[in-house]
């Protein structure tokens, strides 16, 4: 099943949209689940993680609160969803790559980019699912997925894992088991401490600010440079 959101505030766009999903199931065998909000405002009073939305089709122009400043508000809580911008104005692409957006999609939308559009995002989303690591605990066997993966410490002979849906996660794996086994989103910045790239706020002198942990994690003094050069070639790859 395939969670689809479009935010737009014109119904025969909804209505569009449901023919191009019925479509999209027929052509590949899929199962669509399209909700619809006619508002920013409603789809952030609204927003469900547990609902595990998987694409969001977010129209720029709307009233009150835009396209580009609901999904700012989506990005805070969400980082995996996809988003994708419908829209006939220009001026917002760098606002975009702020908030990861896929792509900018033109209105009115022809079914051909929607599908062509849709089938690149499902890819993508596949092959992040297989990007996962299993820990077994004394509470049981955990799969932690790289995109809610928040940190890594020490704890006492241990490491604790802190992540965005599950909270903390006691491990008996080494930092340098860790290390071995995430991709280069990761970055080991203390001995102490592995962090992913996507939840850095920003770096304060010796510390790196988290978007969604009340907490600061130190940079070792040898690592700060390899570090610096590390988050900027990240952050220069997402635009």
């Amino acid at each position: 099943m395939i969670r689809i959101v479009l935010c737009d505030d014109e119904e025969y766009v909804y209505q569009k949209m449901l023919k191009y999903c019925s479509k999209f199931e027929k052509e590949n065998a899929t199962d669509i689940d399209l909700i619809f909000f006619n508002s920013g405002e409603e789809l952030l009073e609204k927003y469900d993680l547990q609902k595990n939305v998987d694409i969001i089709f977010m129209d720029i122009k709307m009233k009150e609160i835009n396209g580009v400043e609901t999904a700012k508000e989506i990005r805070k809580i969400d980082r995996k969803v996809c988003i994708f911008f419908l829209t006939s104005l220009k001026e917002y692409g760098l606002e975009g790559y702020k908030v990861h957006a896929l792509n900018y999609l033109k209105k009115p939308l022809e079914y051909s980019v929607f599908s062509n559009e849709l089938k690149e995002a499902l890819s993508e989303i596949e092959i992040e699912e297989q990007k996962y690591i299993v820990e077994r605990t004394d509470e049981g066997i955990h799969k932690v997925y790289f995109r809610e993966l928040v940190y890594i410490e020490t704890w006492n002979r241990n490491t604790l894992l802190h992540t965005a849906r599950d909270g903390k996660i006691l491990s008996y794996k080494k930092m340098k088991a860790h290390e071995n086994n995430l991709d280069t989103r990761f970055f080991r910045c203390h001995t102490a401490y592995i962090v992913n790239l996507a939840y850095i706020k920003r770096v304060e002198d010796n510390f790196i600010i988290l978007k969604t942990h009340d907490v600061a994690i130190p940079i070792a003094k040898k690592r700060r440079k390899s570090f610096m050069e590390t988050i900027t070639n990240y952050f220069c790859n997402q635009l």
